[in-house]
């Protein structure tokens, strides 16, 4: 394994601002005029992108009644149950301020975390009932995300009567020294009572997520951990790789914690996790679970209409936007009938197009032409034929006329080669980012480092765009 371009890649995550990679990347991003926000969503509408592309509703409950030192999600943990109705007023004013067509089509909805089962039984009735007065929501699945146990009976079932089917759970760890260390409450009992709740309220699907690789984690304590979560008998379990970047409480956090940034990328940690990661998804193909990924559980490619303090929007074609980042702000403003502070960056038919093959080849490794042909009405190797024969020079790719293969390759392997298909100009903001924080790179393929860094790349000049 490279460590170097390891180390390197994981500096990425941090210039991205999030253990998943979008793209454009956080660096590119810049404050939007939400004038420009609703003028998007109008010309979306318009051009009537939905029918093709399809939206999902994201509703943000940012709520937390811990922080987590791992975690690097925008959330709020210093606040009073009372508040959250004060909550639930500020995203009725958001759906008014943005001015969508009243029976806006929606394709799926999702409420997003945080964890949403801290919202009360009448809550959750408020909730639905603004969104069916605002949206017609076509697709009976609905799909929760719950971090904390145990969860209230009474709240599981106010979700399932409302159309809930989907439930994701993040368990993440549950050896009780390594839980207190990370600020983290889970145990075996809880876990056990709240799966048993969740299917008692007639929530059928359920996702377990687990984290692997954190600081401190030993291969017998993953182990236990995951053989208790199969033994539930979950539909899916998604092994959530540990992902160093500088800036979540874990590494942010003054001494005496003894989790340090430069530790978490020392050659030994590295292989550490790489190694748990392996060993994982190894036992869960072998527990015959059903082959699942994010996108099987929180979409794949529709436009987001995400509603909520820090939650990130995608306009397909337009925008890519997010609220926030502090919550103060966000609430005072919705309170005054003035729209949330927004960043992002424009999106077009060419960033649209990179944005899918670069989730693609990170996970699951794997581009399908004919998907691609769909969505994009035009054939993958005539966009990205540059790329490609980069690609073809540094190293044997499984190409046949359905796919473009990756996946038997590492994820580190991926991650570099989804670089390749980087905007020039977005390829040059991150060599700037890594000349401030030099990493050391001799033991980096010369070919690779060169097309990964120092040298933009090639423009991608099809002009292909949505038609």
């Amino acid at each position: 394994m490279n460590f170097p371009l390891a180390k390197r890649i994981s500096r990425d995550v941090g210039l991205c601002r999030g253990i998943y990679w979008l793209y454009p990347p956080a660096l590119t991003w810049r404050p939007i005029a939400f004038e420009r926000v609703k003028a998007c969503w109008s010309e979306f509408l318009a051009q009537r992108h939905e029918e093709r592309f399809g939206v999902d509703l994201h509703i943000n409950i940012p709520f937390c009644t811990e922080e987590p030192l791992f975690c690097d999600y925008i959330h709020v943990s210093q606040i009073r149950p009372w508040q959250y109705d004060a909550y639930l007023g500020c995203l009725e004013k958001e759906i008014r301020i943005l001015e969508l067509p009243t029976g806006m089509r929606i394709q799926r909805l999702f409420f997003t975390g945080g964890s949403a089962t801290l919202l009360s039984p009448s809550q959750i009735e408020r909730l639905f009932s603004l969104l069916h007065r605002c949206f017609r929501i076509e697709s009976p699945e609905v799909t929760i995300e719950v971090d904390h146990c145990p969860a209230p009976p009474e709240t599981l079932r106010a979700f399932s009567e409302n159309g809930v089917r989907r439930l994701i759970f993040g368990v993440q760890s549950l050896q009780p020294e390594l839980a207190k260390s990370l600020k983290w409450k889970q145990d075996r009992k809880n876990i056990t009572k709240t799966m048993s709740d969740i299917r008692r309220a007639g929530i059928p699907l359920i996702r377990i997520n687990l984290m692997a690789g954190l600081p401190a984690q030993t291969q017998a304590s993953f182990v236990s951990d995951l053989k208790f979560i199969l033994n539930l008998n979950p539909g899916a379990v998604i092994l959530m790789p540990f992902t160093p970047a500088a800036y979540p409480p874990l590494f942010c956090s003054a001494p005496p914690l003894r989790f340090h940034y430069s530790n978490a990328l020392t050659p030994r940690e590295i292989v550490r996790r790489a190694s748990l990661f392996a060993l994982g998804r190894s036992m869960i193909g072998q527990a015959r679970l059903p082959a699942c990924s994010d996108q099987d559980w929180i979409g794949g490619f529709s436009s987001q209409l995400c509603l909520g303090f820090g939650s990130l929007s995608r306009i397909r074609g337009h925008l890519l936007y997010r609220s926030g980042p502090n919550y103060r702000e966000y609430r005072n403003r919705l309170q005054e009938g003035n729209p949330p502070p927004t960043v992002g960056c424009p999106m077009n038919g060419d960033r649209e197009m990179r944005s899918y093959v670069i989730r693609e080849i990170e996970c699951p490794g794997l581009v399908r032409k004919n998907e691609f042909r769909r969505l994009f009405r035009n054939d993958f190797k005539n966009v990205f034929g540059r790329e490609l024969s980069h690609l073809g020079g540094v190293s044997d790719l499984r190409d046949s006329p359905q796919f473009w293969d990756l996946s038997r390759r590492s994820s580190l392997e991926r991650a570099l080669f989804a670089k390749f298909f980087y905007e020039p100009a977005i390829t040059r903001l991150f060599r700037e980012a890594y000349r401030k924080r030099p990493v050391r790179e001799e033991r980096v393929n010369k070919q690779l480092l060169q097309l990964y860094c120092l040298s933009p790349l090639v423009k991608n000049d099809s002009g292909a765009a949505y038609s």
